[in-house]
């Protein structure tokens, strides 16, 4: 349960980041 919640947690930031990164290069 435990590294499922990690997963669930991590990989939305991840994409996160990169639309982040992505924007702020386009910007």
């Amino acid at each position: 349960m435990g590294i499922t919640s990690d997963v669930n947690i991590c990989f939305p930031l991840h994409m996160l980041a990169i639309i982040y990164t992505f924007s702020k290069r386009q910007a």
